[in-house]
């Protein structure tokens, strides 16, 4: 069965957890900002209503201060950062747990080939161009995998469909190092048999 794998790292992980877990922060900050301005704020005339206290006697008690927690204000940024935080800190785990794969690859993996089987180029409006590629190898245990990855154009330009390259297997997890490719040519698999 043909199981596509992805490739990362653990520092990236890292810094999306940071980001996320700051970005809560940022919310508990805005939260407990407004909640002590608030209560510190004395209520002002229009937010005092009469409320009938038997018989024709009026005792005026404190309705509602239309702040930001009683305005429903809070809403806004609680599902609007609340989201992000959660992406944030999702990603950052795939990210820590495909990078220590990654890591264990480069550690014990032996060397084999991968063939490009897609490059997909996409352009944007700012910056180089970015390029998804997946790559099929071979595992440990005889079955064919795909590893995805997706990198900025200065790091490797050349790649094209067809090609092979030397990258890193351990069990069925594979390794492409994208700042050192090693380019396999045909006449050097010749060679080798």
């Amino acid at each position: 069965m043909q199981r596509i794998r992805h490739q990362s790292s653990v520092n990236a992980g890292i810094v999306m957890i940071v980001l996320g877990v700051f970005i809560i922060g940022m919310l508990a900050a805005i939260f407990i900002y407004f909640f002590i301005k608030e209560q510190s704020i004395p209520p002002k005339e229009d937010d005092l209503y009469p409320v009938l206290v038997g018989g024709n006697g009026y005792y005026y008690e404190h309705s509602s201060n239309k702040g930001f927690f009683s305005s429903g204000l809070f809403l806004a940024p609680l599902f609007f950062l609340l989201p992000i935080s959660a992406f944030c800190i999702g990603v950052g785990i795939w990210n820590i747990i495909n990078g220590r794969r990654c890591n264990e690859v480069k550690a014990k993996g032996i060397k084999s080939t991968c063939l490009v089987k897609t490059v997909v180029r996409h352009i944007y409006r700012r910056g180089m161009p970015k390029y998804s590629v997946e790559l099929e190898y071979q595992g440990q245990s005889g079955e064919k995998h795909i590893l995805s990855l997706s990198f900025n154009a200065y790091r490797f330009e050349d790649i094209k469909e067809g090609e092979r390259y030397e990258c890193l297997v351990y069990q069925d997890d594979c390794y492409f190092d994208i700042d050192n490719p090693v380019q396999i040519k045909d006449s050097d698999i010749e060679t080798k048999k």
